[in-house]
């Protein structure tokens, strides 16, 4: 804790310095008021002292007759403290915490905004700089989840403002050091941040936008457990800043706007590199050999069709009746594909995601849902049953498309 200056109108001299030395410590108020009651007390004492020498008493024990007379310095800063600590300032200094605090973040939400898409537009324009150069071809965003990474990046400004404000004006106005105030509203901020940004926000989301929601909490919970009672007045390059980054700000928002009503890529396809030696050959290089063996004599299955609606897919055969005679235990399954090919992942050996096809009105349907489990960006919807061997077929394919995980972040760190 830094230590105070001394009031500049006269030496106190050692006594005096060191009654105010030990009150000072004494003090359970912010660095500012600290430094205020030593003036306050130093300037009376200064005062008490010249009085009792203009009565005939020496300067030394003029200035012991002044300390005694106020008293042991532990006992004045408990009597200080307390007469300044009252319950109605503390909730005066929450509500006007909340208020500044507020303000704060919405300042920090122009900040974030501008700073990321001021590092987005520079990583689309290098990005079409690389494709000029080095031929790349087109970028394709397979991912929503990178979308929600972004704008969880534009919240850590308003988190690190809005932590260190609250920690700041509670201080000050509850007349309570930062180091009492501090881990309070870092545990309760903290929490109740986490469980907004971490519990209830639901959107796409991947690895990174998981860790960038993450990390809201984070940078609220270290700034306010690092945060002083100073005040801190923005200096007139901090406003020029401001104004320059809320420029920037009204060309980002268009090309923000852009990026989201830019559609992603829907349609899956599986493109073999051929010619194969056999089917066989081909159906282990598009990974279909994974979900079952490979008919060559399908019944007439009808018309077939695949829809997806808010992340549930839905699969459909119109010949049921032909289906049945052949086939039993049929399902509907999701199997990962790779983006880079589009045939199934033979990474993995099962589907993530299966449903039982049930008859409605003599049609075959069912649906999964291909949004719930974590890394799955680009899928196929397989039909597959059991044929009277035992053997479970590939009857057939509706299609592929991609999809994100959505929801909250508990959701996808407690997701298969």
């Amino acid at each position: 804790m830094p230590e105070p200056v001394a009031p500049a109108q006269q030496t106190l001299g050692p006594a005096m310095d060191g009654y105010l030395a030990s009150l000072v410590v004494a003090l359970e108020l912010p660095n500012g008021e600290r430094i205020e009651v030593r003036d306050e007390i130093g300037a009376h004492l200064i005062d008490l002292r010249s009085e009792l020498v203009e009565g005939g008493m020496s300067p030394e024990s003029a200035a012991a007759e002044a300390i005694r007379r106020l008293g042991p310095p532990n006992v004045l800063a408990h009597e200080i403290t307390h007469a300044r600590q009252t319950r109605r300032a503390l909730l005066a200094a929450i509500g006007g915490a909340t208020w500044a605090a507020t303000g704060a973040a919405a300042r920090g939400l122009i900040l974030g905004l501008a700073s990321v898409m001021i590092v987005a537009v520079a990583a689309m324009l290098a990005m079409a700089g690389a494709s000029r150069v080095f031929g790349t071809g087109t970028w394709t965003l397979w991912d929503a989840g990178w979308l929600t990474a972004f704008g969880a990046a534009v919240f850590w400004a308003p988190a690190w403002l809005a932590g260190r404000t609250l920690v700041s004006v509670t201080a000050r106005r509850s007349h309570r050091p930062a180091e009492r105030v501090r881990r309070w509203i870092g545990l309760v901020g903290g929490l109740l941040v986490a469980l907004v940004t971490l519990v209830w926000f639901r959107a796409p989301l991947n690895l990174a936008s998981v860790i960038a929601l993450a990390v809201v909490p984070a940078v609220f919970l270290v700034t306010s457990l690092t945060a002083t009672d100073g005040l801190s007045e923005p200096s007139k390059k901090a406003r020029w800043a401001t104004l320059a980054l809320f420029a920037t700000l009204l060309v980002a928002l268009p090309v923000l706007g852009l990026m989201l009503a830019t559609p992603m890529q829907k349609q899956l396809s599986s493109v073999g590199s051929g010619p194969y030696d056999s089917m066989a050959a081909m159906l282990h290089a598009t990974g279909f050999d994974l979900p079952g063996r490979f008919v060559t004599d399908l019944p007439d299955l009808g018309s077939t069709s695949m829809t997806l609606d808010q992340g549930l897919a839905n699969g459909a055969l119109e010949n049921a009746a032909a289906v049945m005679t052949r086939w039993h235990d049929l399902r509907l399954e999701a199997w990962r594909a790779s983006p880079s090919g589009g045939e199934l992942d033979q990474a993995y050996t099962l589907p993530f995601a299966t449903a039982p096809l049930t008859v409605q009105a003599g049609r075959l349907v069912g649906a999964v849902r291909v949004d719930s489990t974590r890394d799955v960006t680009l899928w196929w919807l397989v039909v597959t049953g059991i044929s009277p061997d035992g053997g479970r077929d590939v009857i057939t394919t509706l299609g592929g498309s991609n999809s994100t995980f959505t929801g909250s972040a508990l959701d996808w760190l407690t997701a298969p």
